[in-house]
């Protein structure tokens, strides 16, 4: 993680397509892709098709050590 001054320190935004091409698939996008956080149950936005407008709650804290 990273902060920067461009973004609000109550926003965490998370790069799209992340994968690992060495690994095979499904493990190579399994493990990284940020839409294994959710689910895929409704409601859904009805002109996108995504759940929450691409929102959810998080929290982020940095690891002692």
């Amino acid at each position: 993680a990273r902060v920067s001054a461009s973004l609000d320190p109550r926003v965490v935004e998370v790069d799209y397509a992340w994968w690992f091409p060495e690994k095979p698939p499904p493990e190579n996008w399994m493990t990284a892709n940020a839409n294994m956080l959710t689910d895929d149950v409704g409601p859904y936005n009805p002109e996108m098709g995504s759940p929450s407008m691409r929102g959810i709650m998080c929290r982020v804290w940095k690891e002692k050590g």
